[in-house]
């Protein structure tokens, strides 16, 4: 394992000031698997770790995919699993499983699984680091994370989708993993410019960083035969989730907003009715 030393070749303004824009082509910068550390602070900043997961690309796989098309024109086919928070202005009333926990279940089954073993892998990374993000973690209702290790409440699956720099910022300051799984696509690398470093997505690796601390985006990719496909599944926490109540609770919590929606929405329609 090797372990490196790296220093800032851009500050956090400067590098918030890439969020929105593409990335341009770069080649990894180094070779996996190792573990950075920041070379004035000493603290470890990322971190690029085979894994050799057959059955969650098998699940990956075998998932349908949202097209969600940016302002840009570009495609970002996705699936979201684990666990949502409330979101009223989408009539969400309530903190709910995600599309792919309910119309997936076996594969939903193998993320879980390998939430505990990418906390596990966490852990031998920093264990420091792990301890922190599962006392951070507390704030959520166990019911509300996934797997055993209870590090992360959400996540996202990306098919060959390159993405703009950006922070997660909807996230807890907490650790994201991203297992990368690759056929016949070139290109498709993460870009972390406050560090100037491109992060090996090669097949079969997991990327681990703090993804709301700093700026990211994908490098371009070019599809090399007809079934090519890049998959990165990242595991994070959402912020959101700290006010979701435990099991019955919430059903009953998500019915009584809905119903002062409905009956507020009855009011006003009434009122525009009456005669002036």
């Amino acid at each position: 394992m090797e372990r490196l030393s790296l220093r800032r070749v851009v500050s956090p303004e400067e590098a918030t000031t890439l969020v929105g824009t593409w990335v341009g082509e770069h080649e990894p910068t180094h070779s996996e698997p190792f573990i950075a550390t920041d070379a004035d602070t000493g603290e470890t900043v990322m971190a690029v770790l085979p894994v050799e997961a057959p059955d969650l690309r098998r699940a990956c796989l075998s998932l349908k995919y949202t097209d969600l098309r940016r302002a840009s024109g570009a495609k970002n086919l996705s699936a979201n699993f684990g666990f949502q928070p409330r979101r009223p202005s989408y009539s969400r009333d309530a903190c709910r499983a995600s599309g792919v926990a309910k119309e997936f279940p076996a594969a939903e089954a193998a993320l879980d699984a390998w939430a505990g073993e990418l906390a596990r892998m966490l852990g031998e990374i920093d264990a420091k680091i792990e301890a922190r993000d599962r006392a951070t973690m507390l704030q959520v209702g166990s019911g509300w994370k996934l797997g055993e290790s209870e590090l992360w409440t959400s996540g996202v699956i990306n098919r060959s989708s390159t993405l703009p720099y950006h922070r997660d910022g909807f996230n807890f300051p907490t650790w994201s993993a991203m297992p990368v799984f690759r056929r016949g696509m070139t290109g498709g690398h993460l870009h972390i410019p406050e560090y100037g470093v491109v992060l090996p997505c090669r097949d079969s690796t997991a990327v681990f960083f703090p993804g709301h601390q700093l700026v990211h985006g994908v490098t371009p990719m070019q599809l090399r035969r007809p079934d090519g496909y890049r998959l990165s599944v990242v595991y994070y926490a959402l912020k959101g989730m700290k006010s979701c109540l435990e099991g019955a609770l919430e059903t009953e919590y998500a019915q009584k907003v809905r119903t002062a929606r409905e009956q507020n929405q009855a009011r006003l329609i009434a009122e525009r009715r009456q005669p002036k």
